[in-house]
């Protein structure tokens, strides 16, 4: 008898203890998931992150050759000083498949050197937004060129001497 009132004291603890051990099992379970999304997310924003930085990268070479093609238009050939803002600025660009979209802002002079050979530095925005991850960088270029200056002509006339660009530009400063 007193075996009996025992067991049937216990017979409730046990469904106590599976209740508990159910009730751990479920939260790490959950915590696993969660987990589990975080580092999903984290790296989907990751690769939107390096789609955008690729993305500006590329609208920065771009821009540095939108300015080269620009300066080697025939009247920015044969002029003395250099405009101070081109017209290749402000422009976007679809980029692959999953819709890149990279663009270059004003372009517009920061300095024009006297020396031989010559040296002009341009500065434009680039950025880029990937499927709400943006990038923007500040570009500044520089492009060495020799001429755009007069001479005395064989008939002691002044002539001007066009310029002729020795380089696609390089970045002087990227930030």
């Amino acid at each position: 008898m007193i075996i009996r009132k025992r067991l049937s004291s216990e017979k409730g603890s046990i469904m106590v203890f599976i209740l508990l051990v159910f009730m751990i099992t479920s939260i790490l379970a959950m915590s696993l998931l969660n987990t589990g999304i975080m580092e999903s997310k984290s790296s989907r924003f990751a690769n939107n992150l390096l789609q955008a930085q690729q993305g500006v990268d590329a609208a920065v070479e771009w821009g540095l050759e939108s300015i080269f093609m620009e300066l080697n238009q025939p009247e920015n050939l044969e002029i003395y000083k250099l405009p101070l803002q081109l017209g290749c600025g402000n422009h976007s660009l679809s980029i692959g498949p999953q819709g890149c979209q990279a663009a270059i802002g004003n372009v517009t002079k920061i300095a024009e050197a006297d020396t031989e050979p010559n040296q002009c530095v341009y500065g434009f925005t680039a950025s880029a937004e990937f499927q709400g991850s943006r990038r923007d960088v500040q570009v500044e270029a520089t492009y060495c060129f020799s001429g755009g200056y007069e001479i005395v002509g064989e008939d002691g006339n002044p002539e001007f001497v066009p310029r002729s660009y020795l380089d696609r530009g390089q970045i002087s400063s990227c930030q």
